[in-house]
C-alpha cells in the first residue's frame, strides 16, 4: 500500500469578504454608523460571512471616556466567518483607522471578544493589495492612515469562528487630547484558501507509514484478504470510519487488496419488488450463488431489488457513479464455520453493489461492532444450501441463520470505491472523510 505523501501548501487566492462597520466618536458624544444593520450574510465561492449588530440606542451610550469594565458592557458588532470551501482557509480581521480620524490611536480602546487592546499597540499591517499579490483587484480602496490586525486564524472545511468587537475612548484620555477629536474606522475580513492537494482516501486512512494501524481497541487493523493478500479493516464499536458521499453517510469496512475502498451505507434499504428482470443483473446470474439458486424467493426480492433501487436512486445518475467499481463479494457456498479471515473458498462474485458478508461482520467485532444495528438484516454468507446468516437483536450472539425463503426486509448496501478516490476529513463523526470529486 502506498504511503501518504507530504504535500506543499499553496495559497491560490485571496478576497476581501466585506467591509463590516464604520465607527466614529468625539469626546463630547459617541456616534456610530454602520454600513450594514441587523443581521446579514454574505456568501462567496468558498466562504460565508455573517455580520450581526447588537446595538440599540446608540445615541444614548455614555459620551465620556470609559474604563475597560464599562467598555466591555458596550453593545458589540459580531462577525462570523464560515469556511465552506473544501479545503483549509486562513483569515485576517483588520482594523482600518480612516484618514478622517483626529484622535490619536493611543487613546482608543478596542476589544475582540474579552481581550482589550489599545489600538496603537495592535500589530500593524498594510493595504491588502500592497501586501499580497493575490488580492482581489475589485476590493474597495480604504483611505486609512493606519491599519492593524485584530485577529487571524485558520479554518478547516465547515468550521466557523465568531468575534464580538467593541470600541470606546480610553479612561485616561486627557481633555485636550480628546475634546473635539473623532475616531473613524472600518473593519474588514480577508480570507485566503490554502490549496492542499487532497490525499488519496486509502493513504489518508492508513496514515504515514501505516501509522494509523492498531492492534488493540477501536481502529484500523491489518488482516488477510483474498489470495492471502493484505487488507486493512475497521474494528470496534465506533472507529473513525465515517464517510460522506453525495450527502449520504457510510462506514468504511476496509481497504481491499487492490487498494479500492469498501463501504457500507449507514441506512438500510426496504423491500422493493418492481422491475424484476432489470434487478437480476445485480447478481449477474452467477452460477453457484445462493441468490441465483433462489431467485424467486422472498430473500432475493427483498435484497437484490432493494439494493438495485437504492443505487439507482442515489448514485447511478450522479458524478459519483464513476467512482464506484466492481468488487469481490464472497458468497462462500462451502459453508465455512470460522470467520477470522476475508479469504474466499470460491471464486468471488464481481458486483458493483451488494451487501456485507458474515466474515466482515465477525471481523469488525460482531455484536460489539459498528456493523451491529438495531434492525435485523441479511448478510450474503450462506450457512447451508438453504439458509443464510443474518444479524439480529433477538439473540445474545447477535446473529443467527435463516431460510432464504423467510422475509427479512432489511439490508445495508455495500459498494467499492476506486483506489484513486480522494477525500478530506479524518473519519470521525464530526469530521467524516468527505469525497472530493
Amino acid at each position: 500500500m502506498s504511503k501518504l505523501l507530504t504535500k506543499k501548501n499553496i495559497i491560490f487566492f485571496l478576497i476581501i469578504l466585506a467591509i463590516i462597520l464604520i465607527v466614529g466618536f468625539s469626546y463630547a458624544y459617541w456616534q456610530t454608523s454602520v454600513t450594514q444593520s441587523g443581521s446579514n450574510t454574505e456568501s462567496f465561492d468558498c466562504f460565508n460571512l455573517t455580520f450581526s449588530e447588537n446595538v440599540s440606542g446608540v445615541d444614548n451610550i455614555n459620551g465620556v471616556p470609559q474604563t475597560d469594565e464599562e467598555g466591555l458592557l458596550n453593545p458589540y458588532h459580531e462577525i462570523t466567518i464560515t469556511n465552506t470551501c473544501k479545503t483549509t482557509s486562513t483569515y485576517i480581521v483588520k482594523l482600518h483607522v480612516l484618514n478622517t480620524t483626529t484622535l490619536d490611536d493611543l487613546y482608543t480602546r478596542i476589544s475582540v471578544d474579552d481581550m482589550v487592546y489599545t489600538v496603537a499597540d495592535l500589530a500593524p499591517t498594510v493595504e491588502s493589495s500592497q501586501s499580497n499579490p493575490h488580492a482581489n483587484p475589485a476590493s474597495p480602496t480604504i483611505n486609512a492612515k493606519s491599519r492593524y490586525i485584530l485577529a487571524a486564524g485558520e479554518l478547516n472545511y465547515q468550521d466557523s469562528k465568531t468575534y464580538k468587537i467593541r470600541t470606546w475612548m480610553d479612561e485616561f484620555t486627557p481633555e485636550e487630547k480628546g475634546s473635539g477629536k473623532e475616531f473613524h474606522s472600518r473593519i474588514t475580513v480577508e480570507t485566503a484558501a490554502i490549496y492542499k492537494e487532497v490525499p488519496i482516501l486509502a493513504e489518508a486512512i492508513l496514515g504515514v507509514d501505516n501509522s494509523n494501524v492498531v492492534t488493540t481497541g477501536d481502529g484500523l487493523y491489518q488482516g488477510v484478504g483474498i489470495d492471502n493478500q493484505p487488507t486493512y479493516y475497521f474494528k470496534g464499536a465506533n472507529p473513525n470510519n465515517y464517510l460522506v458521499m453525495n450527502g449520504l453517510e457510510f462506514r468504511i469496512i476496509r481497504i481491499n487488496e487492490d487498494g479500492s475502498i469498501r463501504i457500507v451505507s449507514s441506512n438500510a434499504t426496504t423491500p422493493w419488488r418492481s422491475d424484476i428482470e432489470n434487478h437480476r443483473t445485480f447478481f449477474n446470474d452467477v452460477a453457484s450463488s445462493v441468490y441465483t439458486q433462489y431467485t424467486e424467493t422472498e430473500h432475493y426480492y427483498t435484497t437484490s431489488a432493494s439494493i438495485y433501487k437504492w443505487y439507482n436512486d442515489n448514485l447511478l445518475n450522479t458524478k459519483y457513479n464513476d467512482l464506484v467499481v466492481e468488487g469481490n463479494f464472497c458468497n462462500d457456498t462451502t459453508y465455512p464455520t470460522t470467520f477470522n479471515t476475508f479469504k474466499c473458498n470460491v471464486t468471488p462474485l464481481k458486483l458493483k453493489y451488494g451487501i456485507i458478508t458474515f466474515n466482515e461482520f465477525s471481523l469488525a467485532g460482531g455484536g460489539n461492532s459498528y456493523l451491529y444495528k438495531d434492525t435485523t438484516y441479511w448478510t450474503m454468507t450462506p450457512a447451508t444450501s438453504s439458509t443464510v446468516y443474518f444479524i439480529t437483536t433477538g439473540v445474545s450472539s447477535r446473529y443467527s441463520t435463516r431460510s432464504v425463503t423467510d422475509g427479512i426486509p432489511y439490508s445495508y448496501p455495500v459498494i467499492n470505491l476506486k483506489s484513486t478516490t480522494k477525500a478530506i476529513g479524518n473519519g470521525s463523526k464530526e469530521n467524516p472523510y468527505t469525497i472530493v470529486y
